[in-house]
Order: C-alpha cells, then structure tokens, then sequence
C-alpha cells in the first residue's frame, strides 16, 4: 500500500476575489467561496494572497487586505481558510444598498482613529455594491453624505456583521438623509 501525502485545500472566504501565489507552484485567482486543492509532493508550502479591491471608477477602493502563510506537513489536512478575520485582525465589507435617489459618498468609521473616505461614489439605485474591506472596531460606522451635504449614518455595525465573509448590507433611503447639526 503505497502512502500519499495529503494535498491542502485553500478556500477564499471573502466576499471579494483573492489572488493567491504559491511559491514553485504558480498562482490562482479565487472567486468568492472557491477553493483550490495545491498538489506538491512534501515540504512546506509558502503562499501569498491579497484580495483584488472593487474599482469605483479608475480607482481600487478599501483597505488592502492580504496576507501569508505556511502550510507544512503536519497541517496539510486542514489546509488554508482566507478570511476577514485571524489573530490580532478583523475587517469587514459595507454592502451599499442606495435609495435615496442621489449619489452617496461612503466615509467608514467616520470620527473614529481608523475613518477612511472611500472617495468613491455608489449610485442611486446600487444594490449590495461592495465598497472594499475596513478595519473592524467595536463601534464601527458607516456613513453616507450626498452632493448637498446631508448625511446618513449606522453607527456600531459590528453587530450586523455576517461570518464568513464579514459583509454587513446597508440601506440607505431618502429620509435617511439629514443636514448635519451645526456645532456647538
């Protein structure tokens, strides 16, 4: 009876497109929920991946979300889940749904330490339009601001925040959309 080596399996548990790169072995683009079984015959395998960000326009929006890891011997059967989430890390992916009629900027964790203006636009009508990975805090937020400068918020979307992927949908509807307070 002849041994085999078992072959890891590395599944793409994001919402978004990953590459990968397996060193000696070449490289895959994964879809969403793929998975791609690496046959190598022993030693450790040294990968990279980094998911591919959606564009809005000419420009990739999100945090860029990669990573790398070895897989050796002893690990081979469990193989590689890539995800949103691991030791000392989380980010999750806002699913604009826009109907309010005008276009939204998206700002994440607007007045946080970690805030990031997607500087994009979703249009009127969008559904689930993904605007990239974010880092993940505690009271995360997402905000929405239109031409005219109202304003929409979710604060504290953690909650909301769907394994495996880490996606959260959001509706923004037209009396979501407010002026903002003046300050005081």
């Amino acid at each position: 009876m002849a041994f085999t080596r078992p072959h890891p399996t590395i599944t793409n548990r994001l919402l978004l497109p990953v590459q990968v790169h397996v060193e000696g072995l070449g490289d895959w683009t994964l879809a969403p929920g793929a998975s791609v079984k690496v046959k190598r015959a022993g030693g450790t395998l040294g990968l990279r991946w980094e998911a591919v960000r959606p564009m809005v326009g000419p420009y990739p929006v999100g945090e860029r979300l990669s990573g790398s890891a070895t897989v050796t011997e002893a690990s081979r059967r469990a193989g590689l889940s890539i995800g949103a989430r691991g030791p000392g890390f989380a980010y999750f992916a806002p699913l604009i749904t826009n109907a309010t009629g005008v276009p939204l900027r998206i700002i994440v964790n607007a007045g946080l330490e970690g805030a990031y203006d997607c500087a994009c636009e979703v249009p009127p009508g969008a559904v689930r339009m993904p605007v990239g990975y974010y880092r993940l805090f505690g009271n995360s937020t997402v905000e929405a601001r239109d031409a005219s400068g109202r304003v929409a918020r979710f604060e504290n979307v953690t909650s909301g925040v769907e394994a495996p992927g880490n996606g959260v949908g959001l509706r923004f509807n037209p009396g979501d959309l407010r002026l903002p307070l003046p300050a005081r």
